[in-house]
């Protein structure tokens, strides 16, 4: 059985979103655009680096942290196609995304696949965001 990964983004977006407040829609939506432009321009570990120094920002530390949750539940519910060992030894989801990271990027198809996988999900933020 074929899964339809849009589907299960689209659908883990909007339901990650529900538990967000509301009054820092915009900054979440401000650190969203950014991430997507460190993702495309400079890849996946820059993108992750950038969302955590944006979390040491106190202004930004919900967004940062909903961000990193975001995309660490992307990358594990599409397990079944990445392969990657979800069994780490940290609760910090940045830890985790680096874990996760270290190894997608050992396969050049993966590392791929994955920047579009978190590309989508957070194009799908962006917009759920703006339609609130």
């Amino acid at each position: 059985v074929m899964k339809n990964i849009d589907s299960v983004i689209s659908s883990e977006v909007y339901s990650l979103l529900k538990n967000f407040d509301k009054n820092d829609y915009k900054k979440l939506e401000n650190i969203t655009n950014k991430t997507i432009s460190v993702l495309l321009e400079a890849g996946l570990f820059s993108s992750a680096l950038f969302v955590k120094y944006q979390g040491s920002k106190r202004e930004f530390s919900n967004s940062s942290s909903f961000m990193l949750s975001l995309i660490v539940d992307i990358l594990e519910k599409n397990n079944d196609i990445l392969n990657i060992n979800t069994k780490t030894q940290t609760n910090d989801n940045y830890d985790k995304l680096i874990e996760y990271l270290k190894e997608i990027t050992k396969d050049v198809y993966l590392t791929v696949f994955t920047t579009n996988i978190i590309y989508q999900a957070l194009v799908y933020l962006r917009y759920h965001l703006k339609a609130k």
